[in-house]
Parts: structure tokens; sequence; C-alpha cells
């Protein structure tokens, strides 16, 4: 009779577990592609990204396995602080590094992963309240529906990267060539063009005539990595 009872010891719900997980990999996988970006503009940001990437991952294949509190305690409460540091760094900015105090953009790539978090939170709460005994009928096909899931979302995640190192590479190949061509344009003749400039106007080359510098936008300091 205990055996009996211990057989059909309720577990938590199948699907449930099955969407955290799923939504655990795909979070995990975009920390982990998104860390290189990071590490380029601090090291211990590129750090913090690959752990909770592996953490995640590790956590969304325990749960495949396993149903206890514990476990599922564990991730939701983890996944709860990743989200707080995550809505903090976009509204007053991270208290430390080289960017401390300097709110960073919303983007898509963060957006995902944030959206990501909150569905395994909801996934979690539904497996701690909804326990069964029983067969669920559709797990195996939440299961596979789960992975093409994952999938998707790394594809997306992988192509977003690349769409914002395309973008950091281009606005860093942008000099000031057209601006120091212009200046220099014409001086090799001895002072030629300057001589032909009307009366009362300014020679080309003087201090007044250069184009002022760009002024860099307060508050971005260039940091504007979407995640």
């Amino acid at each position: 009779m205990t055996r009996a009872r211990r057989a059909r010891k309720p577990l938590a719900s199948h699907t449930a577990r099955y969407i955290a997980a799923a939504a655990s990999l795909a979070a995990a996988q975009i920390h982990v592609v998104m860390a290189p970006v990071h590490a380029e503009e601090w090291p211990a940001s590129g750090v913090f990204f690959a752990l909770l990437g592996v953490l995640q991952a590790l956590w969304g294949v325990a749960v495949l396995r396993w149903s206890g509190p514990l476990l599922l305690g564990a991730g939701a409460a983890a996944n709860v602080a990743t989200l707080a540091l995550w809505g903090l760094s976009r509204v007053v900015g991270m208290p430390f590094g080289p960017h401390a105090g300097v709110p960073e953009a919303v983007g898509t790539t963060g957006l995902v992963a944030a959206g990501l978090e909150v569905v395994l939170l909801a996934a979690v709460s539904a497996a701690l309240v909804w326990r069964t005994t029983e067969p669920e009928p559709g797990a195996v096909a939440m299961g596979v529906a789960a992975v093409a899931v994952l999938g998707a979302t790394f594809a997306t995640a992988v192509a977003v990267a690349e769409a914002d190192n395309h973008g950091h590479a281009e606005s860093g190949g942008h000099g000031d060539s057209g601006h120091s061509d212009e200046g220099h344009h014409g001086n090799g003749d001895g002072g030629a063009d300057s001589a032909a400039t009307p009366s009362g106007g300014q020679p080309s080359g003087s201090p007044d005539a250069e184009s002022p510098e760009e002024e860099v936008p307060e508050g971005h300091e260039g940091h504007d990595h979407e995640h």
C-alpha cells in the first residue's frame, strides 16, 4: 500500500515543466550569444552573461527530469533576480562598471530574453500548483513544440546579435575624412585659394570656417547595445 502511494505521488505538471525548460534553454542561448558583445565593452559583463546562460541551460535540462519544489523555486528566484537586474539597467543604469548610472537602450534581444523569463515564471507557478498522478495527454507533443520554439528563438537571437555587431562595425567605420579633406583642399599651391576669396570674406583655412565638431548626445556615451 505504501509503495502504491509512493508510486502515485503527485508530480508537477509535465506540460508546465516542458514550457519552463524550453523558455530557460532559449533564454540561456540568447545570453550565451550576447556574451561576446558585452565582453567587448566590459569583460566582467561578458563573463556574467556566459555564466547566466550556462546556469539557465543546466536548470532547463534538470527540470525535464526532476520536479521537486526546491528546484522549481530556485529557478524562479534566479530568474526574478535576472529580470530585476535587467529592469534596473534600463531604468537607472547599473550602479557599477564602465557605464555606471547610464541607462542602457531597450532592444529586441533584451525584450525577447525578458519575455522568456516571464514565461518561465508563469510555467513554474503552474507546475507548483498543478500537480497530477496521471500521464498528461499531449505532453510529448508539448515537448516537440518546445524544441521547435527553442530553435526559432535561437535563430532569432543569432540574427539580432549579428545585426547588432554589424551596426557597431558601420558606426566605427565612419571617420572625419570628409572634414579633414575639406580643411586641406587647395592648400598645396601656396595659399592660392585663400588669395581668391571675396573681399571681406575669410580664407577657407581660417579657424572660423571650420565646421563645429559633432556633439555627443548627453547620456549615450556610446553605450547603446541592445541587450
